[in-house]
């Protein structure tokens, strides 16, 4: 469980700091849209190749770096970006059944994870998307699933391109479809280099012991016009009570700033 949050975490962190906090508008659309709502729906009728599926809005979410229609069926959610018509996110919970039991190979299921997402994610096989995840996730009582996660890499900075699918580890179907899609608008050279960032990161997380630390660059969406490149700072290692430890520092890698959310 531990490691699916730390990867939809990761997730969430591409699609930009923005994703914590947003406005919801139940039942409305007066968020800004260059679609509409029945564009939207019909996104997701060719999303999920059926032509004449009945799909509901739900709520409009706006956040500072994008807006989304959230629509659904009897059985599946879906969030629509509202400037871009893009499907952002999907869920299929049919297809959670008898995910608590494996019958697949992770190797096959990553051959199913990896057609959906050049299928569904537009550009894909256009971008230098590397598979940066992969594993059996357990959730006890709720099921298994296999979690894959690809991201952009250019000159070693995790770009907002990224996308990440879950498999029922049972029969194979899709359970969940992540998808972020960014361009690259400022400079990917840090001005922070990596050890002070871990150094910086080091000050924040004392209270961690036997620590284990790595960092990578990012380029995350403020709001709509604004970009930022940051270090992520991953420290691993252990509380005074012997139990495991995990804490993720933003910092800014142009002025060295702790940047919080």
């Amino acid at each position: 469980m531990k490691k699916l949050l730390i990867i939809l975490t990761f997730s969430l962190l591409i699609v930009g700091s923005s994703i914590l906090v947003y406005s919801e508008t139940t039942g409305k659309t007066n968020v800004k849209s260059s679609i509409s709502v029945d564009d939207a729906k019909d996104n997701v009728r060719k999303f999920i190749e059926l032509p004449t599926a009945e799909i509901n809005f739900r709520t409009s979410k706006a956040f500072p770096a994008e807006s989304i229609f959230e629509l659904n069926t009897s059985d599946s959610t879906f969030y629509v970006n509202t400037k871009t018509g893009e499907i952002e996110y999907a869920r299929f919970d049919k297809s959670i059944q008898g995910s608590e039991s494996v019958k697949l190979e992770m190797s096959y299921a990553k051959d199913i994870a990896s057609k959906y997402a050049i299928k569904k994610y537009k550009g894909f096989s256009n971008m230098d998307m590397q598979l940066i995840f992969s594993d059996l996730i357990d959730h006890g009582d709720a099921g298994k699933e296999y979690v894959f996660y690809w991201n952009e890499i250019i000159n070693n900075v995790y770009t907002p391109n990224s996308v990440l699918v879950t498999i029922n580890p049972n029969n194979g179907e899709i359970i969940t479809y992540i998808g972020s899609h960014g361009t690259v608008k400022i400079g990917i050279t840090p001005q922070i280099e990596k050890e002070k960032a871990i150094n910086i990161a080091e000050g924040q997380t004392r209270n961690i012991l036997n620590q284990k630390i790595d960092a990578r660059l990012q380029l995350i969406n403020i709001n709509e016009s604004t970009q930022k490149l940051i270090w992520v700072v991953d420290v691993k290692g252990n509380w005074e009570d012997n139990t495991q430890a995990f804490s993720e520092i933003l910092v800014n890698a142009e002025n060295g700033e702790v940047i919080p959310y």
